[in-house]
């Protein structure tokens, strides 16, 4: 036993002094050239509507979204290089995955929230049992709609939705084994635009709009208890929100306003909620979605309604910059976003004009942005926080269990 022990520790130690060796030497990327690349995913008859994205630790991409023709919840992949496209649930005389949401957890298991349109319930179903089992985890009526859904550290799932028929913002988790709902802001008629994450202590974010006052909300059980409260109270602002939570545990959303018809962005690392436009063009701004990279620069796709164009911007210069990504006719509804362990941005969307999944990647060049900083993160966030941050999450994960089994 004691040498066993011995074993493990020199195993152990081996492998953190080759993090240490090989981790934190400099490495030279991209950090300002965007060089996109545009594809279409499924070009079967009018699929891609209610599209979601998220990006594995080392760089596949996993894209769920709905099948209007044939009325299932359908899931592409490049896991081998080019694209596979499934349908996960197919059920004859029932209208299964409108708005849709997918997340990655840690081992690289998809998980899938979706809206069961004709038993109007929030359903759920991942790769970690081959798609084969569809849970209904909230059966009340018209539950359901706007799903979102976010995977914490230990990889409990955690969904936020709209509960039509009483108007209000629910939640739903299976972090005790079993999944449990509850109604998380019991205003009257809030929660539409749902959008969630988890920050690294595993506490759960979420923006929503406020139809009864036209506002921008936001709630977070940081504290134990839910606790909502209004972000944005212009006039008529919140729609198509997404939130996304950066490496120092800041809050991020991007909102239309649709008063103005801009695209709009709210943060709270001075401490307290600044909001901005970020794109004041004539009607730009709807279907938004948002992400964060490793140095915790924003990145956010949305629709430029007036020219039917996808659109992108970013602060990661230091100012607002927007580009127009795809100007072909009527592209860019359901933007979903997600960025990689190299930083690297992707994209998908739904192309109205030929009713195809659409997808765009992006690669950084002429930069000279060392990846040493995300190595000191990881080091010192894995310390202080339990957390892991790609792309060395395996590692240091596998540094934990060792350490683990040494020392029990």
């Amino acid at each position: 036993m004691c040498n066993r022990r011995k074993f493990k520790l020199y195993v152990f130690w081996l492998i953190w002094f080759c993090v240490l060796a090989f981790g934190f030497q400099t490495t030279t990327r991209a950090a300002t050239t965007e060089t996109w690349k545009t594809e279409t995913v499924d070009d079967s008859e009018d699929v891609g509507k209610y599209t979601s994205i998220a990006v594995e630790s080392w760089g596949k991409v996993h894209i769920s979204y709905f099948d209007y023709e044939n009325q299932d919840l359908k899931y592409a992949t490049n896991d081998s290089d080019s694209w596979e496209i499934k349908t996960v649930n197919k059920t004859e005389d029932r209208i299964i995955g409108m708005y849709t949401s997918i997340a990655v957890d840690l081992l690289n298991n998809v998980h899938i929230s979706y809206y069961d349109a004709t038993k109007v319930h929030l359903r759920y179903t991942t790769s970690a049992d081959g798609f084969e089992q569809y849970t209904t985890v909230d059966s009340r009526n018209n539950v359901g709609e706007y799903t979102s859904i976010a995977c914490d550290s230990p990889n409990s799932v955690h969904i936020s939705y709209y509960d039509e028929g009483n108007g209000h913002l629910k939640y739903a988790t299976n972090e005790s084994g079993d999944w449990v709902c509850k109604t998380v802001d019991d205003s009257s008629n809030v929660g539409e635009y749902t959008s969630i994450a988890c920050d690294s202590p595993n506490s759960v974010h979420i923006s929503y709009y406020d139809a009864g006052d036209g506002h921008l909300k936001y709630a977070t059980n940081e504290s134990g208890d839910w606790v909502p409260k209004t972000v944005d109270d212009s006039n008529n602002v919140g729609e198509y929100t997404s939130i996304a939570c950066d490496l120092s545990r800041y809050i991020h959303i991007s909102y239309y306003d649709a008063g103005d018809g801009h695209l709009k962005y709210a943060t709270n690392e001075s401490g307290d909620w600044v909001c901005k436009t970020v794109d004041d063009s004539s009607n730009v701004g709807k279907y938004t979605s948002i992400a964060c990279d490793s140095s915790d620069n924003v990145h956010i796709s949305y629709y430029d309604e007036g020219k039917g164009h996808l659109k992108y911007t970013t602060n990661e210069s230091g100012d607002w910059v927007y580009e127009t990504v795809d100007d072909s006719s009527n592209v860019g509804k359901y933007t979903s976003i997600a960025c990689d362990s190299s930083d690297d941005v992707h994209i998908s969307y739904y192309d109205a004009g030929n009713g195809h999944l659409k997808y765009v990647s992006s690669t950084k060049s002429n930069g000279n942005n060392s990846d040493d900083h995300l190595w000191f993160k990881c080091f010192i966030s894995t310390l202080t926080d339990g957390c892991c941050i790609k792309p060395h999450q395996g590692i240091l994960r596998g540094l934990g269990a060792i350490w683990e089994r040494t020392t029990d």
